[in-house]
């Protein structure tokens, strides 16, 4: 019976370490399987694809990125997180596609859902434009035929497919720069010909749930074992006890008696247990592995793995990826320890001793005393320790961060995602998958192992197969693989939360052939629009794209002046064009000073109501002013110390000079008769004088200054010869008395062309003489203050007038040049009350005086390179640093524009101006004034004679202002036989000629014959008629036809004229 009893036992632990044996072989199979060891070892196939055929017309949608823009300072990721996740909401499959030829990448972005892919793609291409304001696709959606082409392309070829698995992770949380976008990979395989797919397939939040739940146990079961606490405690004591007593008596027999006691006791007790009992371990085994435990906790892992996998899978695929070992505690795994021990001593000793003396006397005394001590002592001691199990703690922090991992995905979503590489060229989709894997790995990545495996139609030919039929219809391939005793199936994908994916699936944040990637600083979206008054100049812009929506102002803001710059090329005449076209419609007079180029006169010169004006006679009318005239209202002082302004503005002045120079003008007042304290012509007159008379009395004046002789020639060279300057040549004919009005030129549409003016110099005199009239003239007549707008000044290149001058002051002279600047500048500013506004344009503005950028309320920056001068007006526009560095990069015809009551600039996308193709030819020109005419005289004589009119031609004719009027009358064929007349005499100028043939008829006693011979002549040499030319001849008797009609004194010359034709037998009119 006891022999069986020992089989019994032996049989027993036999069976326990068998079934021990086969837990830990099971849990390591587990662990290997969660680790993808089956795709290290290659102990997997993937299977035939299950799904249907896709139907691209109704599950498949894609966007083909054409530019990707993205805020400055803001994180890619964060905004793609807000981007899939409204697309995770939907239940949508993410698809992106990189498809390269080894020059060019293209990007595409693609959703899948069963019969609603059109609307989840709205839900992408929404979220995207959103989160990235300017991002544009070249299409709203590919057509089926261009998915079709593009994945023959992609799949015909992929001899060779790789896949990355692993989880992504930042690689520095800290660091605000993103270093993982996916423009690394598509430049580190330049050259290279491959494609890549990247899935992600949303999950189900119960199955979400379920996979918590699954963890949650796990980490229940392994958490008592992190640690072992072992408690070793003793106490000992000591106690003593010493008494003596004595006794004396006394009695008549005199009797004495002495006892003495003495007792000793000492006890010693040590106890000692240990007991270690890891059987729990089983327990937590059993629920790892399968079997149920004696808490009766339910199993969920096989549940688990087949909610998110959709596969059945046995029980000890769910184990995780997280725990792997063999020991739990110090023993073996299953191994029970017992330990008990006492300890005891025990001393015990006694001492008496007793003495006794008896005196037989009758009289006896007796005395006791009695004396007792006791004493004790006793120590108690412990010692605890704790030791950790490595093993289990990492394995608890692995599922700390898969609770991190779950938790980010309940908010966010998660999802299944795999990625794919694809080429027919060897090696190319591995370098891709293993780049890509690089790419993407970050501090938590290691919560699970990352995998690269390829797949070639030589060395695995039927997993390839299988696997390039999934993703031709953009599923996720399915594998089979053995775990511990059983097969079980997945995906060829990792489990990912919302905002690994948007590392995984991340954007490019730079530029690559094939996409252009733009970072860009946002301006303001909000423009305020107030007043009636307003006008259209352009559409909103921001983040490299143009907005429906209408950027108005008010023009009434125009009298706090506008100043606009621009780098060339940049859009600047465009956005001045558009601003004075608006003036014209909100009939606002305008007048433009133009030194350079001379654009103005052909966009706008050939209206007529416009007058050109310049320096050429041979191109413009010449402009006429006198520096030295002003209104009667306007005190002589006030005049001339604003003269002297411009003058020190224009020309270099130092030391005595602008004491002589004004000087010297007032002298040559005085000698026109002028008193200088009344501001009265004491002859009566208005006579003002000129250079020319200045020229005359500045050298006498110089010369009796009492300087010395070297003052002397200095101060001759710098202001006579500049005077002298002013009398010759073509300025002889601008600075005269017979000057244009101030009505005119002020009250009316003119442009003043100062192109050709080869002096910078001179450019800025014209400049600031016109500059004073203007002020001059609104100043007399204002009829109330803070007038409605009136009129506009349009300055280009302002910085002839307004130039930056030195601030320091030299020895001899103030800073002339810079105090009058400052005057014009703030003369400028002041003119507003008179309903005076300005439009002051330059492209350098580092060349423009401050003040002039300082006093303008409305300013407009279009594209400027140079960092000076973004600065400058970057600064003045309450612009931040990117904003700043934003403006060397906009695009043509872009401009950030800011009032001074706006909180923010905004960017405006200006109004392209449709300037028609008419050059400004000016009809005093000689040989252009003759081909007009006798053009215009034929198609006069043809229209009457009913013949087809060269309407082409007449087009042209009509956009000039003195001939539009005839040749719109030709075209609309509104003509009748006076009209003819009438228009023949206009043209040719003909009364003149007519008049000086009747004279010399008169007094030479020519025969009318003779004049009308000499009257042809004249005609034929002064517009280029052939004589005989039949038009010429009809034209001939129109012109004199008409003239008799209004006066008889013709009549002869009539008659001539028809005696020549009856002789000549001719059939004219």
């Amino acid at each position: 019976m006891k022999d069986q009893n020992n089989d019994n036992y032996v049989n027993d632990s036999s069976n326990k370490d068998n079934e021990i044996e086969t837990s830990i072989k099971d849990f390591e199979a587990s662990l290997n399987f969660l680790t993808r060891q089956y795709l290290i070892d290659k102990n997997f196939e993937i299977l035939a694809n299950d799904h249907d055929e896709i139907g691209f017309s109704s599950n498949i949608r894609f966007l083909h990125l054409h530019k990707f823009v993205y805020e400055k300072d803001i994180k890619i990721t964060d905004k793609l997180l807000s981007v899939y996740s409204a697309l995770y909401s939907t239940g949508t499959t993410l698809i992106i596609k990189l498809v390269s030829n080894g020059n060019q990448c293209d990007l595409y972005i693609g959703v899948k859902k069963q019969y609603d892919a059109a609307k989840s793609l709205k839900i992408l291409k929404g979220a995207f434009e959103g989160n990235f304001p300017g991002t544009t696709f070249t299409k709203d959606s590919l057509p089926n035929k261009e998915i079709e082409k593009l994945n023959s392309a992609v799949f015909q070829n992929a001899d060779e497919i790789s896949c990355s698995l692993g989880v992504a992770a930042l690689k520095n949380k800290e660091e605000d720069n993103f270093v993982q976008g996916i423009e690394n990979l598509i430049i580190a395989m330049q050259g290279k010909e491959f494609s890549a797919l990247f899935i992600a397939e949303p999950i189900k939040p119960k199955e979400i749930d379920t996979a918590k739940r699954f963890y949650e146990n796990i980490y229940s079961q392994l958490y008592p074992l992190k640690e072992q606490t072992k408690n070793l405690s003793w106490n000992e004591s000591i106690a003593l006890t010493d008494g003596i007593t004595e006794t004396i008596g006394s009695t008549y027999t005199n009797s004495v008696s002495q006892t003495e006691t003495e007792s000793l006791a000492k006890g010693k007790n040590t106890s000692h247990t240990e007991n270690s009992n890891p059987w729990i371990v089983k327990r937590v085994m059993n629920v790892v592995v399968g079997t149920q435990s004696k808490l009766n906790i339910p199993n969920p892992i096989s549940y688990s793995l087949n909610q998110i996998n959709n596969k059945s899978v046995s029980v000890a695929n769910k184990v995780r990826r997280e725990i792997r070992f063999k020991e739990v505690n110090d023993g073996q795994l299953l191994n029970t320890k017992a330990t008990s021990k006492t300890k005891g001593t025990s001393l015990t000793k006694t001492s008496s001793s007793a003495n006794t003396k008896s005196n037989s006397s009758s009289k006896s005394n007796s005395e006791s005393t009695s004396n007792s001590e006791a004493k004790s002592k006793g120590s108690s001691r412990s010692i605890q320790s704790v030791s950790q199990n490595k093993t289990i703690v990492n394995i608890l922090d692995k599922l700390d961060l898969q609770f991190d991992r779950l938790k980010r995905g309940e908010s966010l979503g998660l999802w299944n995602t795999g990625a794919y590489f694809m080429s027919k060229e060897q090696q190319n989709s591995i370098v891709a998958a293993n780049i890509y894997g690089g790419l993407i790995k970050g501090n938590d990545t290691g919560v699970e192992k990352s995998v690269v495996h390829t797949f070639t139609t030589h060395e695995d030919k039927e997993n390839h197969s299988n696997l390039l039929e999934a993703l031709k219809s953009y599923n996720l391939p399915t594998i089979k693989t053995k775990v511990s005793r059983s097969e079980t199936s997945i995906k060829l994908a990792t489990i990912t939360n919302t905002a690994e994916l948007c590392i995984q699936a991340s954007m490019p944040h730079k530029s690559f052939v094939g996409l252009d990637v733009v970072e860009t600083a946002p301006f303001g979206n909000n423009i305020k629009h107030r007043g009636d008054n307003l006008v259209s100049i352009g559409k909103l812009y921001n983040y490299e794209k143009e907005f429906d929506q209408e950027f108005s102002l008010d023009i009434e803001k125009f009298t706090g002046h506008i100043f606009v710059t621009g780098s060339t090329g940049s859009g600047k005449s465009n956005v001045t064009y558009n601003l004075v076209n608006n003036l014209i419609r909100k009939n606002i007079k305008f007048l433009v000073i133009e030194p350079a180029k001379g654009e103005y006169k052909d966009v706008f010169g050939n209206r007529e109501d416009v007058n050109v004006y310049g320096t050429n006679l041979n191109h413009t009318k010449v402009l006429k002013i006198n520096p030295f005239s002003f209104p009667e209202s306007i005190h002589i002082h006030e005049h001339i110390d604003r003269f002297i302004e411009i003058l020190n503005a224009s020309w270099p002045m130092y030391a005595a000079m602008p004491a002589i120079l004004k000087d010297a003008v007032e002298k040559v007042y005085e000698s026109k008769g002028w008193d200088l304290v009344a501001s009265e012509n004491l002859t009566g007159k208005l006579l003002y004088p000129t250079f020319n008379d200045l020229a005359k009395i500045l050298p006498k004046l110089i010369e009796n200054s009492g300087y010395s002789q070297e003052m002397i020639s200095n101060y001759s060279g710098a202001l006579v010869t500049r005077v002298n300057s002013m009398t010759n040549g073509i300025f002889k004919l601008i600075f005269t008395d017979e000057e244009i009005t101030s009505e005119i030129i002020f009250d009316n549409n003119a442009i003043v062309d100062l192109s050709r003016v080869a002096s910078a110099e001179t450019k800025s005199l014209i400049m600031g003489v016109l500059f004073m009239k203007l002020q001059e003239y609104r100043m007399t007549t204002a009829l109330e203050a803070n007038s409605k707008l009136k009129h506009v000044t349009i300055i280009e290149e302002a910085h002839n007038l307004l130039k930056k001058t030195s601030s320091e002051q030299g020895q001899e002279s103030a800073n002339l040049q810079g105090k009058s600047v400052e005057m014009i500048s703030n003369a400028i500013a002041e003119m507003r009350t008179y309903g005076q506004g300005f439009i002051l344009a330059d492209q350098a503005p580092s060349l423009l005086d401050p003040s002039a950028i300082r006093n303008t309320n409305t300013k407009i920056c279009l594209r400027l390179p140079s960092q000076d001068d973004r600065e400058l007006v970057g600064k003045s526009m309450n612009l931040n640093d990117d904003q700043i560095k934003e403006l060397a990069k906009l695009e043509t015809g872009v401009a950030a524009v800011y009032q001074n009551d706006w909180q923010e600039a905004v960017l405006c996308k200006f109004n392209l101006f449709e300037k028609k193709e008419s050059k400004f030819i000016f009809y005093n020109n000689k040989k252009v004034k003759v081909k007009i005419v006798k053009f215009l005289a034929y198609q006069l004589v043809e229209s009457y004679n009913g013949n087809a009119l060269d309407t082409i031609k007449l087009t042209k004719t009509s956009k000039f202002k003195d001939s539009s009027y005839i040749s719109n009358r030709l075209l609309k064929s509104d003509i009748d036989e006076e009209f003819i007349q009438d228009a023949l005499c206009k043209l040719l100028e003909v009364d003149t000629a007519l008049d000086l043939m009747l004279t010399l008829s008169n007094e030479k006693q020519h025969s009318f014959y003779k004049a009308l011979l000499l009257y042809k002549e004249i005609l034929c040499n002064k517009w280029g008629f052939n004589p005989k030319d039949k038009n010429f001849i009809n034209i001939v008797g129109f012109t004199i036809i008409y003239k008799v009609k209004k006066d008889n004194k013709y009549l002869p010359i009539l008659n001539a004229y028809l005696s020549d034709i009856k002789n000549r037998n001719l059939n004219c009119v």
